[in-house]
């Protein structure tokens, strides 16, 4: 999947205290998928930004402007346009 990601792609609004949002950020990162994270807790646009979205859940991301709730592999790849969520 990382070939078709590019920085910016994807924004990570996390908690500090958030499980999911640490198995998110560990997965990009082992498989070289740029992302962006911000932690809601200390950042007010952060925090601005995700009730804005709605959000009910951390990790809340954006990717390519779409919302998706939950570290969900599958959604990802969705938004992302790409064939699916599989480890490349």
């Amino acid at each position: 999947m990382k070939r078709e990601v590019r920085p910016g792609d994807i924004r990570m609004l996390s908690s500090e205290t958030c499980p999911w949002c640490l198995a998110a950020r560990r997965w990009m990162t082992q498989k070289g998928i740029p992302f962006q994270e911000c932690f809601i807790e200390r950042d007010g646009v952060c925090l601005s930004d995700y009730q804005a979205l709605g959000a009910s859940g951390t990790p809340t991301l954006v990717v390519r402007g779409r919302r998706v709730i939950g570290f969900d592999r599958a959604a990802m790849a969705a938004a992302l346009g790409v064939s699916g969520p599989e480890d490349r």
